[in-house]
C-alpha cells in the first residue's frame, strides 16, 4: 500500500499538490508526517485569517457626488417619522434594550444622521436639513429604544387643534346670540325698604297673641229629663 509523503520545505500550491501526488509506503512514519504537513496547513490558514480581520472593510458614507449614504451595519430596526405639526423628523433606532448608553454615539449634520452603536454604524439621509443645535436625544428606561427628535430648518409650524379652537369660538358666539334673544329679567329691590329682622321680636310678638287669642272652653255633657210623652220602643237600639 502506498501514501503520500511530506516534503516540510514545500510552501506553495505546487509543492502542497506534488507531495499529495507522490506514493509512498504506508508505514507509521508516512502518517506522522502527514499529520504534521495539515497541522502546518492549519496553521497558516489561521494566520492569513487574523491578517484578514485586522484590516477592516473600508466604509463608504458618501457617494461620489457629496451625497450621505444609508448605511446598517448593526441590521437594527427604526422608524422615520415626519412630524408635519411639530415641524421636525423624529428618528427611533430600536437599540438593545440591556445596553449601555455609553456605547451610543449619536452625530447629527445637517443632512444626515449618524449613530454608532457597540461599534456598528448607521447612517441615515434625511430628505430636508434640519438643526443640529435644536436637536435632542432621548433613551427609554422600558424598551431601550433610541429616540431624536430633529426640527427642520425650513418650515412653518402648524397651529394645534385648529378645529376645536373654532368649534369653541362658534359655540361661545350662539351662546351670545341666545343670550341677546332670550333676556333674563331681573327683580330689583328697592334699598329703602330692606329691613332687618330681629328675632327676639318675633318670639314676643307670639307670645303676645298667644295671650289674645280667646280661651277654649270645655263642655260637658249633661243628662236631660225624659219628657213626659216619651215611649220606650224595645225595637230601637239604645243611644251610645
Amino acid at each position: 500500500n502506498g501514501g503520500p509523503r511530506v516534503e516540510n520545505e514545500s510552501n506553495n500550491e505546487e509543492d502542497d499538490a506534488s507531495f499529495w501526488q507522490e506514493q509512498v509506503e504506508y508505514t507509521p512514519e508516512s502518517r506522522i508526517e502527514v499529520h504534521k504537513h495539515m497541522e502546518e496547513k492549519r496553521r497558516e490558514k489561521e494566520q492569513t485569517d487574523k491578517r484578514t480581520e485586522k484590516t477592516p472593510k473600508e466604509v463608504k458614507f458618501f457617494a461620489k457626488d457629496g451625497r450621505p449614504l444609508n448605511i446598517n451595519q448593526g441590521k437594527l430596526d427604526f422608524n422615520f417619522t415626519d412630524d408635519e405639526e411639530n415641524n421636525s423628523f423624529l428618528f427611533d433606532l430600536a437599540c438593545p434594550k440591556y445596553l449601555d448608553t455609553s456605547l451610543i454615539n449619536v452625530d447629527l449634520q445637517t443632512t444626515y444622521v449618524r449613530v454608532t452603536v457597540k461599534g456598528k454604524i448607521m447612517q441615515l439621509a434625511l430628505p430636508e436639513e434640519i438643526k443640529p443645535d435644536s436637536s435632542k436625544a432621548q433613551r427609554s428606561q422600558v424598551t431601550g429604544h433610541l429616540l431624536l427628535t430633529m426640527p427642520k430648518l425650513k418650515g412653518i409650524v402648524k397651529p394645534k387643534n385648529t378645529k376645536a379652537k373654532q368649534h369653541k369660538e362658534q359655540k361661545t358666539n350662539d351662546s351670545g346670540r341666545n343670550n341677546a334673544r332670550n333676556p333674563t329679567a331681573k327683580l330689583e329691590v328697592d334699598p329703602s325698604v330692606r329691613h332687618e329682622v330681629d328675632f327676639g321680636n318675633i318670639v314676643r310678638e307670639k307670645s303676645r297673641r298667644s295671650q289674645d287669642a280667646p280661651q277654649r272652653t270645655e263642655q260637658t255633657c249633661v243628662d236631660k229629663e225624659q219628657s213626659e210623652d216619651f215611649v220606650d220602643d224595645p225595637d230601637v237600639p239604645p243611644l251610645i
